[in-house]
């Protein structure tokens, strides 16, 4: 490599670099410890589900946008999933309630967003204010207890790959390659980076700017 080339080779796998001196650093000082196989499924355990949000939430950022809600949101949506499931027995149909829960809400920001010329940060902060409100309201403030089969419930989680892995680390991993591939690999992924590159410049090409700026918050409830 060229010497004009290592600050923006530096620059553009910051992240990754950060991650790889931290893994080394760890190795090192506590390598027994660290690359414990428990360790490491523990590591992978209790990051998944905010490597699922992660992945959405880099698309609405790329877009130039941001979502404020998404904690509230998906606290909202695992109260809803367990009050169907209570109601129905059915972790298939609690699940699939709350995935509709979440793109009707995230479609109703998202077009306030796009037509509306409100920005992101103050619809998602209103929006963040009142799926925590419902929450507290019709949950009385406190959680819900799961009744019934619970393991049917617990199914969804629980689920040990080959007796080893934990189902959601997979779930975390098919996301991840369906994300990079669709932000790589699809038009509507190269609009995604247009969109947040120069806005302007998008909508000169003829790129439907409102159905990408609509989907900053789509997507990445989807992915949540």
């Amino acid at each position: 490599l060229k010497k004009k080339n290592w600050g923006k080779l530096l620059q553009e796998n910051s992240a990754l670099l950060s991650l790889i001196l931290l893994l080394l650093l760890a190795t090192i000082f506590k390598g027994e410890v660290f690359l414990n196989y428990k360790n490491i499924i523990n590591i992978f355990l209790n990051n998944a589900i905010i490597g699922v949000i992660a992945l959405g939430m880099t698309l609405v950022i790329i877009t130039g946008g941001i979502d404020l809600s998404v904690g509230s949101q998906i606290a909202l949506s695992g109260l809803i999933a367990v009050s169907v499931f209570n109601a129905t027995g059915s972790a298939f149909i609690a699940v699939v309630a709350a995935i509709l829960f979440g793109i009707l809400t995230s479609a109703m920001c998202g077009a306030i967003s796009a037509y509306c010329n409100v920005p992101p940060f103050i619809v998602t902060l209103a929006t963040m204010r009142i799926f925590r409100s419902l929450a507290q309201y019709f949950f009385t403030g406190g959680g819900i207890q799961v009744r019934g089969d619970v393991d049917k419930y617990l199914i969804i989680s629980d689920i040990k790959v080959f007796g080893v892995i934990p189902i959601i680390i997979i779930y975390w991993l098919i996301l991840t390659v369906i994300v990079a591939v669709f932000s790589k690999k699809t038009a509507v992924g190269r609009h995604i980076f247009a969109v947040g590159s120069n806005e302007k410049a998008t909508m000169l090409s003829g790129i439907n700017m409102g159905l990408h700026l609509r989907m900053r918050l789509p997507l990445m409830r989807i992915n949540s």
